[in-house]
């Protein structure tokens, strides 16, 4: 529990939905090495244990999705990076494991 407060902090402290002017494969290249670290640290006997931490990576994605394209409400946002998880699924390291929701 220790550890994964930790992480929600550093996900917080990152404050990637700020990060309007950059793309999202400048996020995904910045936030690459800190994803793989915690998969390999912490997944390493129980990935499962990791869901959460990604689902709030998930929602702090589509918080930036909605801050970049202006999107009125969480759910078009939420659309649209369903359709980017479709199209592209390989852009963040935790979506290559199967962590998308």
């Amino acid at each position: 529990m220790k550890s994964q407060k930790r992480i929600l902090g550093v996900i917080k402290k990152l404050a990637i939905h700020k990060w309007i002017t950059k793309d999202i494969q400048f996020i995904a290249n910045a936030l690459a090495p800190k994803i793989r670290g915690w998969i390999n640290y912490y997944g390493k006997f129980r990935l499962s244990e990791l869901h959460p931490l990604f689902r709030a990576l998930n929602k702090r994605i589509a918080r930036w999705i909605r801050n970049k394209y202006r999107l009125k409400t969480y759910g078009k946002s939420y659309g649209l990076m369903k359709r980017i998880i479709a199209s592209y699924p390989n852009t963040f390291v935790h979506w290559e494991y199967g962590f998308r929701s």
